[in-house]
């Protein structure tokens, strides 16, 4: 193939072939839950979304609204080498939260699930092209490390690419 695009999200192969392995500063290990509550509720405003600084990273709250109920997604990011026990910082920001707004949230988790992911955090600190490949989205490290969010640049870095690739 002439062309090559990285688009394997921020575990890439492809980057880490043809370009280097992320190192371990530059990815944060995540988890998250999503939480179902009463839309009535004066804790939680479904237009507000929510961010704390914990020790070593920072927590999150993402509300939104589906049928009647108010669905929290709630996730803590870290950062250095306390990824092995993410479920009790996780569940420390859980209980934190619960005095802070004075009501229970364990108990509300959606299919019982916690979610783990990885996240760039230092942007594009890798090369992310050559004469013949072009990473994009999170295999790039275009993501928001604050936010979590990457379809807005995913799909930014796409165009970009599509536009070097064909010429335009």
């Amino acid at each position: 193939t002439k062309i090559v695009v990285g688009a394997d999200g921020v575990s890439s192969i492809v980057g880490k072939k043809l370009f280097r392995p992320w190192n371990k500063n530059e990815v944060a290990p995540c988890q998250v839950a999503h939480y179902r509550t009463n839309r009535d509720t004066d804790v939680f405003q479904p237009n507000i979304m929510e961010y704390y600084f914990i020790k070593n990273g920072y927590g999150w709250i993402f509300p939104r609204v589906v049928n009647e109920d108010l669905i929290l997604n709630i996730g803590i990011g870290t950062i250095g080498e306390i990824k092995k026990d993410l479920d009790t910082i996780f569940n420390n920001f859980i209980k934190m939260l619960e005095k802070s707004k004075k009501t229970k949230i364990s108990g509300k988790e959606i299919n019982s699930k916690k979610y783990r992911h990885s996240l760039p955090v230092k942007g594009t600190c890798r090369k992310t092209y050559n004469n013949f490949c072009l990473l994009v989205g999170d295999a790039g490290g275009f993501v928001n490390p604050l936010t979590g969010a990457g379809l807005r640049y995913g799909i930014m870095s796409c165009i970009h690419a599509a536009e070097t690739i064909t010429g335009f």
